[in-house]
């Protein structure tokens, strides 16, 4: 019984240091921390990085799966061709400004495109592998050459081509997309001059009865998992507090006038989303922003509802409309389509 729950807890360590382990907790991460998340919505370069981190958390899954053997039954040469083929298709349609765009624009077509990059990050990490290693390099090559003649396409373009974001936003991408491609190019013809003596070096290594693990591959096992524990902690956190300021913008506008916009993973919406005000008596409504990005209060015919529209609301900025007459008024966000309220006006009775 003592040695059983030994081996289980060396599992459960043995799991909680593992690179799967941090790529798992690192996409989570990713995708679920709104102060990065939404980052994501209003600035470029930043939606791109997340793309990036998000396939190297897959590359981080699958790759010690794969050197673990776990693929073995479907390893060949054919399969890694397939894999880099539906990789690079992957990769170049959501990259395509409708794509991107309505990924943006609705949150599930945002869910999906997180799931695909990562789904492309399993298959670098799954398939790439089992090409020969001219093959390998031929891969690298051509996915360089293709991001620094993208970001140089995209620098030089003075026309928006992802049109939720200013044109401003797409030459500083290029530019990060463009500027470090001397430097992998040389990091390529280092990698790729010097692999047989590192071959060779190991070779001998091996000979001497020496370990293959290194002091620099036990300081990065250190530093994934105590980046996991950080990333864990960053969002059960998150989630803790903003769970008990939702119950209390909640609590607190019961039969009030204040409606909260309040961007969270708990509630991405207006808190509360439906309001019950009498004119004469609470009819002017404020909402007051909890929010990382801008919003508004767009307003739309309803009935005998007049259209409003509070323009752009920053974080920590209030906005109040007096509502003058009876009806049921639905509002949204210009920026957020998902986010949607309501309010009725009752008269004075």
């Amino acid at each position: 019984m003592l040695q059983s729950h030994y081996r289980r807890s060396g599992v459960l360590r043995r799991l909680f240091q593992s690179l799967p382990f941090f790529g798992v907790v690192s996409f989570i991460f990713l995708v679920a921390y709104p102060p990065f998340e939404v980052l994501t919505e209003t600035n470029l370069s930043i939606h791109m990085l997340q793309h990036v981190l998000i396939v190297l958390s897959g590359v981080f899954i699958a790759y010690p799966l794969y050197k673990a053997g776990k693929f073995d039954s479907i390893k060949s040469t054919r399969a890694g061709i397939l894999g880099f083929v539906a990789l690079s298709a992957i990769v170049v349609f959501w990259h395509f400004p409708v794509a991107w765009d309505a990924a943006v624009l609705n949150p599930a077509i945002h869910v999906l495109e997180h799931f695909f990059f990562l789904l492309a990050g399993l298959m670098i990490g799954a398939f790439i592998p089992m090409l020969p290693d001219n093959f390998k390099m031929l891969a690298f090559a051509l996915a360089l050459s293709a991001h620094m003649f993208y970001g140089f396409f995209l620098y030089l373009t003075p026309t928006a081509i992802y049109p939720v974001y200013p044109a401003s936003q797409q030459a500083t991408l290029g530019l990060w997309l463009f500027a470090p491609s001397p430097a992998f190019f040389i990091g390529f013809l280092y990698f790729t001059l010097t692999r047989e003596s590192r071959r060779l070096d190991a070779d001998a290594m091996a000979r001497k009865g020496l370990p293959s693990k290194n002091r620099a591959s036990k300081i990065f096992h250190l530093f994934t998992t105590g980046a996991s524990v950080s990333m864990i902690v960053l969002l059960v956190g998150y989630f803790a507090i903003t769970a008990s300021t939702l119950y209390a913008f909640h609590s607190q506008a019961q039969g009030d006038s204040v409606v909260y916009i309040a961007e969270t993973p708990v509630s991405w919406q207006y808190s509360p989303q439906n309001i019950l005000v009498v004119i004469g008596i609470n009819n002017t409504v404020t909402w007051v922003s909890h929010s990382f990005t801008e919003d508004t209060v767009t307003g739309g015919s309803s009935g005998t509802a007049v259209a409003f529209d509070s323009g752009p609301i920053t974080p920590g900025q209030t906005w109040s409309y007096t509502f003058v007459s009876p009806g049921v008024y639905n509002y949204h966000c210009q920026y957020h389509p998902w986010m949607k309220g309501t309010v009725t006006v009752l008269a004075e009775s």
